[in-house]
């Protein structure tokens, strides 16, 4: 088997079929179908773990706020529903699509992604934006 050193030098060396030693851990097998996979769950929850330590008492400041957002976002789904208000129904759903935009960042920047997250909360941003404009003046839908 082949592998790709950890220092990334994209240089490939021989390895043993065995277990390699430490020094010559492997981060991609070449030729490996789970290479994905492994190299996913590995270095995400070794990253996670250190975010994890190092952010503790941010993260539970935002699971407060996510908290209460989503049960917000809920109270206002059922609200809508019942009054039959689908514009507030329609809404509701971009606000919903708006917290899966968040939880994917969060998710994102805490297995180690440094670029992409930021993607995600901007789309979180805009569906808020588009949400609070569209409540105000429900007329500019038409």
């Amino acid at each position: 088997m082949k592998y790709k050193r950890c220092c990334g030098s994209g240089n490939l060396v021989a390895g043993s079929v065995g277990a390699p030693s430490p020094d010559e851990r492997p981060i991609f097998v070449v030729g490996d179908p789970e290479a994905l996979y492994n190299r996913v769950e590995r270095e995400a929850k070794i990253v996670a773990e250190n975010f994890d330590d190092l952010c503790r008492d941010n993260v539970a400041d935002i699971k407060q706020i996510y908290v209460a957002a989503a049960n917000i976002l809920i109270a206002g789904m059922k609200s809508a529903e019942q009054q039959k208000d689908e514009i507030r129904q329609t809404l509701s759903i971009v606000l919903s699509n708006a917290l899966k935009s968040f939880t994917a960042a969060f998710s994102l920047l805490r297995t180690g992604w440094r670029l992409q997250p930021y993607q995600c909360l901007r789309n979180c941003m805009e569906a808020i934006s588009v949400t609070l404009h569209l409540f105000a003046k429900p007329e500019d839908l038409t």
